[in-house]
């Protein structure tokens, strides 16, 4: 799979993709044919919290509030698995406006992702690594950023409006710097070093040792070691002051007996 920035219409891309990017996926019976209308150009993400730490995909995908509508592409569970819901157009963002993005009619152009939360509880780890992960991949197919034009918190769009503030206890500015750096090192990519591959085995140098190891591993020993080292001098300048404190108060107590 490659990015196609000029993709039109559903996007249908979605479960490969997310599964790509390391995603947990369920795919909701009858998904890619549910929605509230088709996608012409997408422009973007919007990310959104349920308001509840126990609200369902079903919930999503049929919303009761909503008339039994798509609310939301995605619902983000709070253990990282994203299911899909739906891949037409879905009632999420609602009135609201931002430089860059139509103003009360958002839902045209971006998937939301509705991630189980209340707000105001942590966010598990899982959940914010897949929350990242999906909006990087889908950015990143789309062949965008991760620009106040592309990724908004719905708290952004229709804060003014609707008094919106979710997704609660998420710095957005921090987030897409976050997602930017998935964007820029997709995690299914294998990185290369001078033409080796990190999981490619090589023996150590060290001599008269047989060692072997995956060379990403000699790469996280060698930050292990320098951190073990780091500490290790920290300890032994700690003990330096000391020593030199000690020597000095001694020369003291010999200067003051020769008095």
């Amino acid at each position: 799979m490659k990015p196609n920035p000029a993709h039109r219409g559903d996007p249908l891309f979605l479960a490969d993709l997310l599964r790509l990017w390391g995603v947990k996926v369920v795919e909701m019976p009858g998904w890619k044919d549910w929605g509230n209308g088709d996608f012409g150009r997408i422009q973007g993400v919007i990310a959104h919290h349920t308001g509840s730490n126990a609200t369902s995909a079903s919930y999503i995908a049929r919303n009761p509030r909503l008339e039994n509508k798509l609310s939301s592409q995605i619902h983000l569970s709070r253990d990282g698995v994203a299911t899909l819901c739906g891949v037409g157009v879905a009632w999420h963002a609602g009135k609201g406006s931002y430089p860059g993005w139509p103003a009360n009619n958002a839902n045209q152009v971006s998937i939301g992702i509705e991630a189980v939360s209340d707000g105001r509880s942590p966010w598990p780890d899982a959940q914010m690594v897949a929350y990242r992960k999906i909006c990087a991949a889908i950015l990143w197919y789309l062949g965008y950023p991760a620009t106040t034009m592309h990724l908004l918190g719905h708290k952004e769009y229709s804060g003014a409006a609707q008094g919106k503030w979710d997704p609660g206890g998420i710095d957005m500015g921090q987030f897409r710097k976050q997602v930017q750096w998935y964007i820029d090192n997709p995690p299914f990519l294998k990185k290369v070093v001078s033409g080796m591959n990190l999981d490619d085995v090589r023996q150590t140098f060290v001599p008269r040792s047989d060692f072997k190891d995956k060379l990403g591993n000699f790469i996280l020993h060698a930050d292990k070691n320098s951190y073990l080292a780091w500490q290790v001098c920290l300890e032994m300048q700690k003990r330096q002051i000391e020593m030199q404190k000690q020597i000095s108060d001694l020369q003291a107590a010999i200067s003051e007996m020769r008095k």
